[in-house]
């Protein structure tokens, strides 16, 4: 048979031994083809997708078909991380003025309604707690009143998390208590819970 692995089983370790045929790199050409498309697959993806993706304006050129182009090519871009997820956020900046879908002036609109500077404020929050460390000592403050054993600590994170949740937003509570949680030790071992 094809493929068919060998198994070694130890005392205290089990060993897997596949066929060496199923594990070693083709030579020559395809060699070749392997290790180039292994280091260069996101810069392939960034030159096709938007030419593949192009196909749909055969169907038709009008501003839906010119938006459905940029979703699709965001959404492949988004899925494989081709390029950093905040250029490949920033794409319809560009785009949607380029291609004729919103002025520059509304697709930047879109990206500071109320809820998008909350969430930014939240995180930049989060941020300051971190740096100054804020949540290493919230941290070590719910340890030396509650004690170490897990259930204790995650009563300890809750209490803390409803007392922040009480002056901040949502979003940025689950981020300080997230870094609290981590700064504590909670989640971490073989009992996660985070």
């Amino acid at each position: 048979m094809m493929g068919e692995a060998k198994v070694a089983i130890q005392k205290e370790q089990l060993t897997l031994e596949l066929d060496p045929v199923l594990t070693q790199v083709p030579e020559g050409c395809g060699r070749r083809m392997c290790l180039f498309m292994g280091i260069y697959w996101k810069t392939l993806l960034v030159l096709l997708v938007p030419c593949l993706a192009a196909t749909v304006f055969l169907v038709d050129t009008s501003p839906p078909f010119r938006c459905m182009y940029i979703v699709m090519v965001m959404g492949v871009f988004w899925i494989t991380e081709a390029l950093p997820l905040p250029i490949t956020s920033m794409l319809p900046i560009v785009l949607f003025p380029m291609m004729g879908i919103l002025d520059t002036n509304k697709t930047c609109m879109m990206y500071m309604k109320d809820t998008m500077l909350m969430f930014i404020g939240g995180i930049v929050m989060a941020l300051a707690v971190e740096y100054c460390n804020l949540h290493k000592r919230v941290a070590l403050k719910v340890i030396s009143i509650i004690g170490c054993s897990q259930r204790k600590l995650t009563f300890g994170l809750t209490v803390v998390t409803m007392f922040v949740s009480m002056w901040i937003s949502n979003t940025a509570t689950v981020d300080v208590s997230d870094r609290t949680g981590r700064a504590g030790g909670v989640g971490s071992g073989e009992n996660f819970l985070l």
